[in-house]
């Protein structure tokens, strides 16, 4: 590995291999320009369209016996023939006929019962399964257990196994089982893939059974977690050196509210200005610079990526949609004194209150009001305050005694303390009450 090697500045640059014309090629030279750590990110992740994702593994791993065994359960019942009555009797009946034989058997019997089912119908297999399963019981049953004929049972008669479709609260166990996973399984809980992804049919939309089997045993070896979205491939980085500050105008104009047209407009015309494609030089001589004229287009594709970019930001788009929330974060942010941050979210509850703000916008001040008062607390101090912290460590027990009182609410309104903002009169307190001892 080239130690000169260093991590891609973008994910787009991580994960997406340059065009060289030759997969082999392109593999080999973005192998060769990653760092280890690059490196394992690359070879962990995948991308799908715009999405970046790692396929993770089970946090338990199955057994070869339990994987081959998934389509002879009770779930994938439900799940294929819909009506719990029918999977109750197709389960029983399948117990019996692969009574002794491996999962193997039971997986390859389960398949043709399915394919049979989606062929002739579930009332004519079951009767099948029903007729096969009383050859292959014993001449004498065992004591106490209940005969109940499968191939009398239709799917309409099958719902009368608990009332008409209504399970007992008690019963037998495979009713309970019925129940139980039924809950699980039969919900209208679905997965929604992210864009670009694959999805594999399911058995409702008429796949056969060995495609069943297939998304059945791929979903017990691991699944698809979303890592992130694939970035751009041009960013802000690569404008020129003099088009640099238009980034910044571009989103001091999209926060300010103005119109796009107005936004697109004004930035052209920078842009005109700064690589002037025609026109004259000092000498009167004319020229044409096709250099200027490309680079004006790649400018204009970057902003445009920058202006898309802002409209993903929720607080850049908070700015833009609300001028109540857009005054209220400026105060916020220019404030220098922590009193007037708390002032300011005062207001802002009283508009949430009120319902002038909403709840989102009124979460995000907050967090932007903690900030400012944690940059103001670790701001440098005053030289009045870092005199008052000098004369409390520097005072004897009788000065500090009167060091409490005077700095105590409005007992000496000349202090000089009352002239400090919050702030540095927070942290004056602090050191008394060290000196103190609480």
């Amino acid at each position: 590995m080239n130690s000169q090697n260093a991590v891609a500045r973008t994910n787009h640059e991580l994960f997406v291999p340059k065009d060289t014309g030759s997969p082999v090629n392109g593999l080999l030279d973005q192998l060769s320009r990653l760092n280890q750590i690059a490196r394992l990110d690359y070879e962990r992740c995948g991308v799908a369209g715009e999405v970046i994702f790692a396929v993770a593994g089970d946090e338990q791993a199955a057994g070869a016996a339990d994987e081959e065994a998934r389509i002879a359960t009770l779930a994938y019942a439900l799940k294929r023939l819909g009506d719990p009555a029918m999977a109750t009797e197709f389960m029983r009946r399948l117990d019996q006929i692969c009574d002794g034989g491996d999962g193997r058997f039971r997986r390859d019997a389960a398949s043709h019962y399915y394919r049979e089912i989606a062929t002739r119908g579930a009332h004519d297999v079951l009767g099948e399964m029903a007729s096969l399963a009383e050859g292959l019981a014993p001449l004498e049953p065992p004591a106490g257990a209940e005969e109940f004929d499968g191939a009398e049972t239709g799917p309409g008669e099958a719902d009368d196994l608990w009332g008409g479709g209504e399970m007992p609260a008690g019963g037998t166990l495979l009713v309970r089982e019925v129940a139980a996973v039924s809950r699980l399984v039969c919900g209208r809980r679905r997965f929604v893939p992210p864009a670009g992804f694959d999805t594999c049919p399911s058995a409702d939309e008429g796949t056969t059974a060995e495609d069943s089997d297939d998304t059945v045993f791929a979903s017990g070896h691991g699944r698809a977690v979303a890592c992130g979205k694939l970035d751009r491939e041009l960013t802000e980085e690569d404008l020129p050196e003099r088009a640099a500050h238009l980034a910044r105008e571009l989103r001091k104009a999209y926060a300010s509210g103005a119109p796009f047209d107005e936004i697109r407009a004004d930035l052209d015309a920078q842009i005109e200005v700064l690589f002037p494609v025609k026109g004259r030089t000092a000498t009167g001589a004319r020229f044409y610079s096709h250099a200027n004229r490309m680079t004006q287009n790649l400018a204009r594709e970057i902003l445009d990526a920058v202006l898309a970019d802002c409209g993903q930001d929720f607080h850049l788009g908070a700015l833009r949609a609300s001028p109540l929330y857009r005054l209220l974060h400026q105060r916020i942010r220019r404030a220098t004194d922590a009193a007037e941050v708390g002032e300011t979210m005062r207001r802002a509850y009283s508009a949430r209150t009120e319902g002038a703000l909403s709840l989102k916008h009124f979460t995000v001040l907050k967090l932007a009001a903690d900030l400012q008062r944690l940059r103001l607390g670790r701001a440098r101090l005053s030289p009045a305050a870092h005199g008052l912290i000098r004369e409390v460590n520097e005072s004897s027990p009788a000065r500090l005694r009167y060091l409490r009182w005077a700095l105590y609410g409005s007992n000496r309104p000349d202090h000089p303390i009352h002239s400090l903002p919050l702030q540095e009169r927070t942290r004056v307190w602090e050191a008394l009450k060290t000196r103190c001892g609480g």
